[in-house]
């Protein structure tokens, strides 16, 4: 299991509302019911990611010399889930520990 670390409150208020302008969280926050998540990620973290090698490359380098990435996750369904039978989208977002820039949005499906 990957072990994920938790960020400060104010970290997470600064991260959700880095992704607040962005089209996809509009999306994300329409749901009947989201949940948000904000964690810090080694960046090595990008390097398992499902994406294209250039846009790797531009998050590498966006990130310059911090370790770490943030990621905002929303995960919306049309009704508070039932235990283990439950499904929807996942809203992620890579964000920039300092800058607060969204690096990346992507939208997938999730399943209990």
């Amino acid at each position: 299991m990957q072990e994920t670390n938790t960020v400060t409150e104010a970290i997470a208020k600064d991260a959700l509302s880095a992704v607040e302008f962005h089209p996809l969280h509009a999306e994300a926050i329409s749901w009947g019911h989201c949940v948000s998540d904000v964690f810090a990620q080694p960046k090595s973290f990008i390097d398992r990611a499902r994406i294209s090698e250039e846009k790797r490359k531009s998050i590498h380098e966006a990130l310059g010399g911090v370790s770490t990435v943030l990621l905002v996750s929303y995960w919306a369904s049309d009704k508070n889930p039932e235990r283990l039978a439950g499904f929807g989208k996942l809203y992620a977002f890579l964000v920039h520990p300092e800058t607060f820039e969204v690096l990346l949005a992507e939208v997938s499906t999730w399943r209990s």
